[in-house]
């Protein structure tokens, strides 16, 4: 059995038990656990209000995205190419929106006034702008193809899965994200890595 139908077997494409749905709904339920427990950290003074802020804000885009998702699908029957490349093109407005809104919002609640992004929401927003990426290319390739290339769509699904399970993680555990970051780029563990400095 090749790579190729190894794919289809595994996510069972065009069947109704699709694999990537449960996982999906597997990253969505541990992004609202993530949410909970981030505000819990808050109210005891565990973590910061911008570490809330990017986790309940991304959670947030994400429901909005399958709502969206599961309304297109159920109430206006999308079958054809533009119908679904239009959803991708949704897709990536939705991230990009999202970055925007945690570069944007998050830096204002900083302390003593200091606008630095901090690491933790960089993180996030670079892996946003990756699936914001994915989510465009994706839409340009259904809209402008005869047929579409099944081996891009396994580019595409798992790019989406590992970016979208990494930002789990980054939530979950911002603190340890923070520090692999840090060793990564080889800087000092108190210092951030910022997309944006105000």
């Amino acid at each position: 059995m090749d790579i190729y139908d190894w794919y289809l077997n595994f996510f069972e494409m065009g069947s109704d038990k699709n694999i990537s749905d449960h996982i999906m709904l597997l990253v969505i339920a541990l992004m609202f656990i993530a949410t909970v427990i981030s505000l819990i950290k808050r109210f005891y003074g565990y973590t910061n209000t911008p570490t809330f802020l990017t986790t309940a804000i991304v959670t947030a885009s994400y429901f909005s995205t399958d709502s969206i998702l599961a309304l297109m699908f159920e109430v206006y029957e999308i079958e054809t190419f533009t119908g679904i490349a239009n959803l991708y093109l949704i897709f990536t407005i939705f991230d990009a929106a999202t970055v925007l809104a945690i570069l944007l919002i998050t830096p204002w609640f900083r302390k003593e006034g200091q606008k630095t992004i901090q690491t933790m929401t960089s993180i996030i927003a670079l892996l946003l702008m990756i699936n914001a990426t994915n989510n465009f290319l994706m839409s340009l390739h259904i809209a402008f193809s005869k047929e579409p290339n099944m081996y891009i769509y396994m580019a595409y699904t798992t790019t989406i899965i590992v970016v979208d399970l990494s930002i789990v993680f980054v939530m979950m555990l911002p603190k340890l994200a923070t520090r692999i970051a840090n060793r990564v780029l080889k800087r000092e563990r108190t210092e951030d890595v910022s997309l944006v400095r105000g």
